[in-house]
């Protein structure tokens, strides 16, 4: 009962590592504990490759969203790196992303009017890198952030998780 009782407040337990389908390692677990005693999570995970960062972050999101903590996330990463972002997350963690590109940006257009913002229309995205610097995703994407003036409440903070070629890192 205590252990399906988490609340937000409580920073000494998680329950997103019970709820992944993932072999976890003991330092796997320490993004989520630091992001946990956060009271904004700003995280940067740069562990060599193949040693879990995609389960680190994937621990994490879930861990925010189990707590309220977040309802939006977007997962910035190379092009090539898009569906096996979103197969980890759906695979792993249970957690359905929308892919944002040309192609969904048009459907959303036709559906839904043009002046449709993808960036609030779904809870939980992936972009390209390269898809955001261009000028109509990056400036509705700035439209959909808070203003400097504006607080930041829970359901608001859209969490930024960055994958980088090993280049850039």
């Amino acid at each position: 009962m205590r252990w399906g009782a988490s609340s937000s407040a409580d920073v000494r337990s998680v329950q997103s590592p019970f709820r992944s389908g993932v072999d976890i390692e003991d330092y796997q677990l320490d993004p989520v504990v630091r992001a946990i005693q956060m009271p904004r999570v700003n995280l940067l995970v740069a562990d060599d490759v193949g040693l879990g960062k995609t389960i680190e972050a994937g621990l994490v999101a879930q861990e925010l969203i189990l707590r309220q903590r977040v309802q939006r996330i977007l997962i910035i990463c190379p092009s090539s790196l898009q569906i096996q972002w979103q197969e980890q997350m759906r695979d792993k963690f249970g957690l359905e992303f929308r892919i944002v590109n040309r192609d969904l940006m048009r459907d959303l257009r036709r559906n839904r009017g043009l002046h449709v913002n993808p960036w609030t229309h779904f809870p939980r995205l992936i972009s390209s890198i390269d898809f955001l610097k261009r000028d109509r995703p990056l400036r509705l994407f700035r439209e959909a952030l808070p203003s400097e003036g504006e607080s930041h409440q829970a359901g608001e903070i859209m969490p930024l998780i960055l994958n980088a070629p090993q280049q850039f890192v």
